[in-house]
């Protein structure tokens, strides 16, 4: 039996790996509902395609949960075609994140610094001390960061995607292989 990962075989890896697939798409699905705590850079219907997205991996990684416990080749396929699709849907949804959130950058920036300028009178000898340039640099900074954690998340999301549908792929051609379909256009020439 070939394995998936760390010797572990195909057909646990794939179970262990829809799991977190399901957990993974769960939480950002639930997360999503108030979406600006979660991601307040994005966009409402930016936020709304991730979250439906998120739900519909969800129920392919149950559908992936039923057909690894009942080891049928043909779901498994289908499984696997579906996973390659999410790995291109999730790609186009990472370019259009990253693409939104470096365009509301200068936006963001211009929140922050108001934010700052805007703090109460206690906090006044911070604000004193501090000058609108480097209150810019900070902000900037900051929304520099953003970007990068948002591309961070996106690779590591699409690199596990990747990793899911190859496992996912091996495994239908490993069961496949053996359990090979009967054809039955020689029964009936019979």
């Amino acid at each position: 039996m070939k394995a998936c990962y760390c010797c572990v075989p195909l057909h646990t890896c794939t179970i262990f790996l829809s799991i977190i697939s399901l957990v993974l798409s769960t939480y950002i699905a639930i997360s999503l509902k108030e979406p600006e705590q979660f991601v307040p850079d994005l966009s409402i219907p930016l936020t709304l395609v991730i979250t439906v997205t998120s739900v519909i991996l969800a129920l392919i990684s149950v559908f992936g949960l039923v057909s690894a416990f009942y080891k049928a080749p043909g779901a498994i396929r289908l499984y696997s075609i579906m996973i390659w699709g999410f790995v291109m849907i999730t790609f186009l949804i990472s370019i259009i994140v990253i693409n939104s959130v470096a365009q509301n950058k200068q936006n963001d920036i211009n929140i922050c610094v108001k934010k700052f300028q805007s703090q109460t009178d206690s906090e006044s000898t911070i604000k004193n001390t501090t000058s609108t340039a480097d209150i810019k640099e900070l902000c900037q900074e900051k929304a520099t960061a953003i970007i990068i954690h948002y591309g961070l998340f996106m690779i590591a999301v699409i690199l596990f995607m990747i990793y899911l549908a190859g496992a996912v792929n091996i495994y239908a051609s490993q069961l496949e292989a053996e359990y090979p379909r009967h054809d039955h256009s020689t029964i009936l020439q019979e």
